[in-house]
Parts: structure tokens; sequence; C-alpha cells
């Protein structure tokens, strides 16, 4: 019997369980055509700046917009979109549920200037997420690794670390953001580090509170690249439609000290085929 127990544990999660995607049971009738029950999309948006580790479903195709605005810094981060000083970020993001776990993305920015006689510049960054735990497990964890080509025409590397636990209906998570960019005057290794909590108040909407830390290679470099670290802290929300077809996220990120920007903002738009 211990034995057994055992096994039924270490056993994955499958991709289609009898419940919906918040692990309730489905109402009577809660089928599609010919007794199918409706496909539930895995991939799952509870934050506005953290990376989740959930994948799109095997053969599922999400397509994200993203609009972020300016953290007061030169660099470009691609993952969050916090933009540009004096500009505005639109992101376009596609990705394919290749297998369970396995996801690659090819996403392109536009960085849009606020103030006039500036010009809009154009980026691209293309990768992959791993997930190194079973799919649909209270502790989950992923890594993400991509190459980037910043609007400003720099090429570069980044490497995140995911990993969340659910507690019931709250999910608590963070991620360990690692970049390199290969042009003269940047830093050997930009660092950001993410943290948050989202709470299930209905089946459909998230509330909750996230907390970045930017540029934290400044701890130990002489001549940080950016001007020094940045503290950022704000709610957010997300919500769920049509059982993961279509989820919205949105919020701001106020600057927690001197040299951090007053308020960044992110919200997107993801809807999965």
């Amino acid at each position: 019997m211990v034995l057994a127990a055992a096994l039924a544990l270490a056993a994955p999660a499958r991709a289609e369980e009898p419940g919906d995607r918040f692990g309730q049971p489905r109402p009577p009738g809660d089928e599609e055509g010919g007794g199918r029950v409706q496909r539930v999309h895995a991939e799952e948006r509870p934050f506005v700046f953290l990376l989740d580790p959930s994948t799109p479903s095997r053969r599922d195709v999400s397509v994200s917009y993203g609009l972020g605005v300016g953290s007061g810094v030169a660099a470009e981060r691609p993952l969050p979109a916090i933009g540009a000083a004096g500009a505005i970020t639109h992101s376009l993001t596609l990705a394919y549920g290749a297998t369970e776990r396995f996801s690659p993305f090819v996403e392109g920015r536009i960085v849009q200037p606020t103030t006039a006689g500036g010009d809009a510049t154009a980026g691209l960054s293309a990768g992959a997420r791993w997930q190194l735990t079973a799919p649909g497990r209270p502790l989950r964890a992923a890594v993400m690794g991509a190459f980037l080509r910043e609007p400003g025409g720099a090429l570069g590397g980044a490497v995140r670390a995911a990993v969340t636990y659910d507690v019931g209906r709250l999910r608590v998570g963070a991620n360990a953001h690692f970049e390199k960019i290969f042009a003269a005057g940047r830093d050997g290794v930009d660092m950001i580090a993410l943290a948050g909590a989202s709470y299930r108040v209905l089946d459909w909407l998230r509330l909750g509170a996230e907390y970045v830390a930017q540029d934290l290679e400044d701890a130990f470099e002489q001549d940080e690249a950016e001007g020094g670290a940045r503290h950022y802290a704000g709610p957010s929300f997300a919500i769920d439609l049509d059982r993961g077809r279509v989820q919205i996220v949105g919020g701001p990120a106020f600057g927690l000290n001197s040299r951090a920007a007053r308020v960044v903002g992110r919200a997107a738009v993801v809807m999965t085929f």
C-alpha cells in the first residue's frame, strides 16, 4: 500500500484533468460535440512582470500583445518589457506548445518615444521555455533562454529561472533574470530579481502584488552602466476567460528608491488557439 501511494504521488499530472483549469469539477453537460470534454489551455498568466513556469499545451499556439511604460533607464528589458526612458514599448509574442513542457517563442518589440523628435525603434528576441516539473503540480519550475536584439541594435542573450508554489487559491512566485548585452559601455551581466503573489478571488479573476529589483549587479560593479539598482512594487490583476483561451493581465509598479522612475506599468492580452 505504501509503494502504491508513492507511485501515485510520483506519477506525472495529465494534461487534461476532469476538472477545469482551476481544479474545480466541470458542471453537468460541459462537453463539446460527441461527448468530448472542452479543451483546457495549460498556459497561465497570473502575473504582470513575473514569468509563470507554465507553457502552452501541446499543439497550442498563443499570441500576446503587451504594452509597457518606461522604467527610466537606457537598457531595453525584453522580459519583462519595461521599456526605455521616455518611451512606450509595444510587444507581440508568438509561442507554440511543441510538447506539454517545451515551448519555443519569438517576440517583436517597438519602442515608441513619447517626446518630440524621437524615432521609433524595433527589437527582436527568440528562444524557448522548458518546464522542469510536471504541469499541474503545486510546485512548478521552468527555465527560459533567449537571444535578443535590442531596439538600439545591440545583440545579447538572456536566461531566466522561474518557480511558483500554490497554496489553495494563493500562488507565490519568484524569478531570477540574467542578461548579457554585447556592446561597449554595457554591464558584464545585468541582473533582475522578481517576486510576487497572486490570489484567485473568483474563478476568472486574480488579484496580487509584485516586486521587481532591477540592475542588482550594482552591488558588485564599480561603474554600473544604468546608474545603479532600482526597486519597484505594485498591485496586479489577471483575468482568465474561456479556460485560458483569453487572458488579460495588468498593473503599475511604483519606484521604491531615488534611482527608480516614479511609476512604470504593463498590460497584456493573451489569446490561445
